[in-house]
């Protein structure tokens, strides 16, 4: 399991609670006036499909964002996941969803991680 998937959506708080060091001549001094509570974002949120999950009685148009900035989006229709070295689809515009589709999508940012696979379900069922 990969960081970036425990922390999915949350933040992780490091606190530093020093008052000085002692090193080998001595005393160096304090820190006091320095933050000693920061937070530092580990993960990457996943993707957000619209619409939803669900049963139409017509052909979709599918978005995905993620609240992440600066990430691409990959998306695979035919039930695999779109890790690398697949065949994902890097997400540029709405997925046209024509029948009854398995929409996996994963959110990636580089320096960062990648988000979980989120799975949507369309049953695409018309008159």
């Amino acid at each position: 399991m990969k960081n970036t998937q425990v922390f999915t959506g949350g933040l992780l708080f490091f606190v530093f609670i020093l008052a000085g060091c002692v090193g080998p001549t001595g005393y160096y001094g304090s820190l006091a006036g320095l933050p000693i509570t920061t937070s530092v974002s580990l993960a990457v949120a996943s993707p957000v499909p619209s619409p939803g999950t669900g049963a139409y009685t017509k052909a979709l148009s599918v978005t995905l964002t993620c609240a992440t900035g600066g990430t691409d989006i990959y998306y695979t229709i035919d039930g695999s996941d779109p890790i690398a070295g697949s065949s994902r689809i890097r997400y540029s515009s709405a997925v046209s969803i024509t029948n009854t589709t398995i929409l996996k999508a994963i959110a990636v940012k580089e320096g960062v991680g990648e988000s979980a696979i989120i799975i949507a379900i369309y049953d695409i069922n018309t008159p």
